[in-house]
């Protein structure tokens, strides 16, 4: 609107329709306060939400529910309730059949004397132990886990694959092996009849020209020492 008016001669930093002009550093300062705005209704979107989930659980103590293994840290693992989407923390201390490692680059919990491991994804059966309305926390306890089957997830290309990287054969080649084959009988009958020939025979060679001419004055010299002796 502002520009639209600049350009039929109206001056100042307002129009009538409403426009306004704003510089450069206004621009940014504005620009400022609505990212600073917008992240400050997150976190009271996120901090009403909780309080909400913390309020509803509050009259579920004691109950059990199941869900699935969210995300796995090294003071336990978070477990997504189904249908109700709300995350509540098993704490390591409450697993006490074993002593539990953190495996960082697999993302689970590997029990060091018995194997027991809980990953993403397992499927468990929980039960509300406590809810902290302060702090915004539910803890859990488990009570059962199941292994998530593996293909779930997977395309059909991707199992296709799979079942059929560990058939061998196909269209590649191996490299390096030798292959085995039978002879015919004409390659057998050349093949003995090499074999059959003496080692001391050897084939005639013909003589070069050069030793064809010192053979020629090698017999004219004995033919006239010859002569001259008789």
């Amino acid at each position: 609107k502002y520009l639209l008016a600049k350009e039929q001669g109206h001056k100042g930093n307002s129009t009538e329709t409403g426009g306004w002009h704003y510089s450069m550093e206004e621009m940014l300062q504005l620009g400022q306060h609505c990212s600073m705005t917008e992240r400050r209704a997150d976190e009271a979107t996120r901090e009403v939400s909780d309080w909400l989930k913390c309020d509803f659980m509050q009259d579920q103590v004691g109950n059990t529910f199941s869900g699935v293994i969210a995300s796995v840290t090294g003071f336990g693992f978070f477990v997504r309730l189904n249908d109700l989407f709300i995350d509540g923390l098993v704490h390591v201390s409450s697993l006490d059949n074993d002593y539990y490692r953190f495996d960082q680059v697999g993302q689970r919990l590997i029990g060091e004397s018995g194997g027991q491991t809980y990953r993403l994804g397992d499927r468990v059966e929980v039960r509300v132990e406590a809810v902290n309305m302060d702090e915004r926390k539910i803890d859990f306890s488990l009570i059962s886990s199941e292994r998530a089957p593996r293909n779930v997830g997977k395309t059909a290309r991707e199992k296709a694959k799979k079942s059929t990287s560990g058939k061998p054969g196909g269209r590649r080649r191996q490299v390096g092996k030798q292959v085995n084959f039978e002879p015919d009988s004409a390659f057998r009958k050349e093949k003995d009849q090499a074999k059959a020939k003496p080692k001391g025979e050897k084939k005639a060679k013909k003589p070069s020209a050069k030793t064809q001419k010192i053979a020629a004055a090698t017999k004219a010299k004995r033919a006239a020492k010859k002569k001259i002796a008789e």
